[in-house]
């Protein structure tokens, strides 16, 4: 059996092997792999989708709900959007619904299945040779496309601006070139990874809470779900308080 006192053991063991992640890389090379590819690639459908929805969205709403015309403010929503809160955690979601609950169903499998026994019996850390080039995976494809979504978004915005309110395409990527800082990109770099760790870590260890019978896994699933959009959600809120702390928002609080 593989086993852990507590949820905090796990996730030093967890650390432990994504430092030293590079030994043994032959072995976990294939499992690295197949994740980024299953998890990165295989989701750029569901980032060109989302992205097209949200810039519709965002387009109809700002130049025909709203009426508004001020630029400006335009190329602040779509760096808003994109690259600091929505995008971030759409890509979240969008890896934790589909790549998430995979990872768990196939460690809970395994896990059953007598697998990993069989692994530790060869020798082979299950954490080292399973979970770590998952959630290297995990984060690297969170990371990247959450980058793909902000350049869909820019694109599929710049179209509907020019449909909308007929505002030449190559204005918007200059508006929005203006309006992104340097903290803007360490903002996602920090969501991305972070998200990506989260959901990776939470859905390796829920799989590996199943104990002997198949029917575990659809419950660990669920438990997977719940405690990776809690802290996904936790994350970004807590971004979004140290932001308004750091802008001075809530100064005017007292006030409403």
């Amino acid at each position: 059996m593989f086993e852990f006192n507590s949820i905090l053991d796990y996730f030093n063991e967890v650390l432990f092997n994504l430092v030293h992640f590079g030994h043994h890389k032959n072995l976990k090379g294939q499992v690295f792999v197949n994740q980024l590819y299953y998890t990165g690639v295989q989701a750029i459908g569901y980032i060109f989708f989302f992205s097209f929805i949200t810039s519709f969205l965002i387009c109809f709403t700002f130049f025909r709900l709203f009426n508004v015309g001020d630029l400006n403010l335009f190329g602040e929503l779509i760096v808003l959007t994109g690259l600091r809160d929505i995008g971030p955690i759409i890509v979240g979601m969008i890896l934790l619904l589909r790549s998430g609950t995979a990872i768990t169903s196939e460690i809970g499998a395994m896990k059953c299945e007598k697998e990993i026994s069989y692994i530790l019996t060869l020798g082979v850390s299950p954490i080292s040779y399973l979970v770590a080039p998952r959630i290297i995976g995990l984060v690297l494809c969170n990371l990247f496309l959450s980058i793909y979504f902000f350049i869909f978004l820019l694109l599929f915005s710049s179209v509907f601006s020019f449909i909308f309110s007929n505002i030449p395409i190559t204005e918007l990527f200059t508006l929005v070139h203006k309006k992104v800082s340097f903290l803007d990109y360490i903002i996602l770099f920090l969501k991305s990874t972070i998200s990506g760790l989260f959901v990776g870590a939470i859905c390796c260890y829920r799989g590996l809470q199943c104990k002997e019978s198949i029917t575990e896994i659809p419950q660990q699933n669920i438990f997977a779900v719940r405690h990776s959009l809690i802290s996904l959600f936790f994350l970004h809120g807590l971004f979004i308080l140290i932001e308004a702390f750091n802008s001075g928002v809530l100064r005017y609080l007292k006030y409403a």
